[in-house]
């Protein structure tokens, strides 16, 4: 598999965990996995933004992640409690 063809499978694949979050969180948490499968199998990098690597959930500002600032970083807040932190240039 090319690694366009792989970006366009992920890209997929993140679009339908989010349609699917609402209504089968363990379906949507597949797709993420999956999505991470391919990423490595081809040496694609997603983001860091995306998703809990820790829960794998999708992330839906607002329902399931919460965002603050923190002095020069901004916190992204898991339901699952996991806390990613991220530099503001």
């Amino acid at each position: 598999m090319s690694k366009q063809v792989a970006v366009e499978e992920i890209e997929k694949l993140l679009k339908l965990a989010r349609s699917e979050w609402g209504s089968d969180k363990k379906l949507s948490k597949r797709y993420v996995e999956l999505a991470l499968r391919i990423a490595k199998r081809n040496q694609v990098k997603i983001g860091n933004r995306r998703f809990c690597k820790k829960c794998l959930s999708i992330f839906i500002p607002g329902k399931n992640l919460k965002i603050r600032k923190s002095g020069e970083n901004i916190l992204y807040i898991c339901e699952c409690g996991n806390i990613k932190k991220f530099k503001v240039d």
